[in-house]
């Protein structure tokens, strides 16, 4: 009997690579070669997700250099892991053995697609050595140099590694990995393309905002990465009380509040300029591809958006730019990827992480997202919404006043949904797009944008033509 109500599991072939060598280890003879497999939970981190199998099912410690993706949307999701050992570790299951991959032909695999996968995988890692522009960590051997480099900046500030990490994410151009130390953890963190504006919009706000963000150790500049301190506390999630809310609240507004004036130097570091006239420049791009999505869209339900209705989208969307830009709101800094994964609550101290989305523009869009992270875990509690909503709003009501904050406040959901969707890189990306995934939350974003036009419409009886934003 099947258990319905279990989460979905993802098979993972994994690649593992014995370090100094082109080894990777194998099942079978000749003619009939396996890969070492593990079961993840779908839609998980892939990379901790597969050291902690791999370590469990063979004892093997490793860590990831990337994944690939499934090998043909027409058949079962399939990803391969390409992995490799530690160098304190050993990987001698009896049903496995090492062998050069330089000496494997297509016809020695049981399934050619491994071939294919082991071929691709290995012309990223070869390329990542010669150019180390397109991807640090695609490189075996990676993890002994940032370890070390850990262990040397450590060293002034009195920490000594315990030699236990754990591996977060993984790709070629991205990092995250916690050392253990002898005292508190620290944390290695990098993003390279698309998002190395993450490391000096880290490094400004460390230094300006220390009081909000982890601090900075050090700074890995061939790999756009850093290290800092592990903050005490804990992510918000259903089960927290109503008081950590309230002071995710209270200090996500404090914080942007000391960021205004603040905007030009944000942008320059890196932040994303979501401000209504920057973000006018990207509704006719933006829904000229989604409604090209609409057009390829197969099922039935829910509807695609017809060009009607695109287009009373895009007009609405430029009105509401126009009555935003005519409130002349202080701009601040937005966290366009604000999740519960990305704050910390601690005792009387409130951080916030992860600026790869860090923007300049209405603060009112972090604000937003915080309340769809509330709405989702405590979908009831009203209440707290509410007093959520007092304690944010208060603060800004000397910077707004009451009549601009209750316009602000109506137009906001519209407008967060809209810069969250065009910040990302996927509608520009016609490979991307061709993603079933990626195109089907492309279509569902513009769909939710449609749903708050509306509302806003409705409110606001916006019918009057703003032609200096179209």
């Amino acid at each position: 009997m099947t258990d319905t109500h279990l989460p979905p599991r993802e098979q993972v072939r994994i690649i593992l690579i014995r370090p100094g060598s082109h080894d990777i280890s194998v099942s079978g003879s000749r003619g009939a070669f396996t890969l070492p497999t593990v079961s993840i939970p779908a839609y998980s981190r892939h990379a901790e997700e597969i050291t902690a199998a791999l370590l469990r099912f063979y004892d093997a410690e490793t860590y990831c250099l990337f994944t690939l993706p499934s090998d043909s949307a027409a058949r079962p999701a399939r990803h391969y892991s390409f992995s490799c050992l530690s160098h304190k570790s050993e990987f001698c299951p009896p049903e496995f053995h090492w062998i050069d991959r330089v000496s494997i032909a297509r016809e020695d695999f049981a399934d050619e697609c491994d071939f294919a996968a082991l071929q691709g995988g290995f012309e990223l890692i070869d390329r990542c050595r010669r150019e180390p522009e397109a991807g640090y960590f695609g490189r075996p051997g990676w993890l002994k140099e940032i370890t070390d480099w850990t262990r040397f900046e450590l060293a002034p500030q009195g920490l000594h590694l315990t030699g236990t990490f754990s591996q977060l994410n993984a790709s070629a151009t991205a990092s995250l990995v916690r050392f253990d130390t002898d005292a508190s953890a620290v944390w290695f963190k990098a993003a390279g393309e698309p998002n190395r504006r993450e490391l000096p919009v880290t490094e400004y706000l460390a230094e300006h905002f220390p009081d909000f963000v982890p601090p900075v150790v050090a700074t890995h500049a061939n790999s756009y990465g850093w290290l800092t301190i592990e903050v005490p506390g804990s992510h918000l999630n259903a089960d927290s009380d109503n008081g950590a809310w309230g002071a995710v609240a209270d200090a996500l507004a404090e914080f942007q509040r000391k960021t205004v004036g603040q905007a030009l130097h944000l942008l320059e570091a890196g932040c994303i300029d979501v401000r209504p006239r920057a973000l006018a420049d990207f509704v006719r791009p933006f829904l000229d591809v989604t409604g090209e999505l609409m057009d390829e869209q197969t099922k039935a339900s829910p509807a695609p958006l017809t060009k009607k209705e695109l287009n009373s989208l895009r007009n609405i969307l430029f009105d509401a730019l126009s009555a935003a830009d005519a409130l002349d709101l202080p701009s601040a800094l937005v966290n366009l990827d604000f999740n519960l994964g990305n704050i910390i609550a601690g005792s009387g101290q409130v951080t916030f992480l992860d600026w790869a989305s860090g923007a300049i523009g209405n603060p009112l869009f972090t604000f937003e997202y915080l309340l769809e992270q509330l709405r989702t875990v405590r979908p009831a509690d009203e209440r707290l919404r509410a007093e959520v909503s007092t304690t944010y709003l208060g603060s800004w009501r000397s910077f707004f006043g009451e009549d601009v904050l209750a316009e602000a406040v109506a137009v906001t959901p519209l407008l967060a949904a809209f810069s969250y969707t065009v910040s990302g890189g996927v509608w520009r990306d016609p490979a991307r797009r061709r993603n079933p995934i990626e195109a089907g939350h492309l279509r569902s974003m513009t769909r939710r944008m449609k749903r708050e036009s509306d509302l806003w419409a409705s409110r606001s009886n916006a019918s009057v033509s703003h032609p200096q934003m179209r």
